[in-house]
């Protein structure tokens, strides 16, 4: 057999059929010079319309106290500023 380190996944049982019980694992210790492997995480599911606009406005509401914040930073510097000055500045900043 293998060593431990040369397989990326582990089967239980270690035989050489395949059947609906059997489980498989990461193996910890691999290790390999030669190979990178990169093991993507899993998708859970695609968000419908609802969820996603959901999302969105709970993202662009968090977003909202940002730029504010970005905003008082700006003018507690400048003391006075111009809007168009104020715009380019918080769209560099954010």
């Amino acid at each position: 057999m293998n060593k431990a380190t040369n397989n990326i996944l582990i089967k239980e049982p270690n035989n050489k059929t395949f059947q609906s019980t059997d489980r498989f694992f990461v193996n910890d210790l691999f290790t390999s010079k030669l190979y990178y492997v990169k093991i993507n995480p899993i998708t859970i599911k695609s968000e419908n319309d609802i969820e996603r606009n959901e999302t969105r406005n709970k993202v662009e509401n968090d977003r909202k106290y940002e730029v504010d914040a970005a905003i008082m930073r700006i003018m507690k510097t400048s003391k006075t500023i111009l809007h168009t000055q104020l715009i380019a500045e918080v769209r560099f900043v954010s």
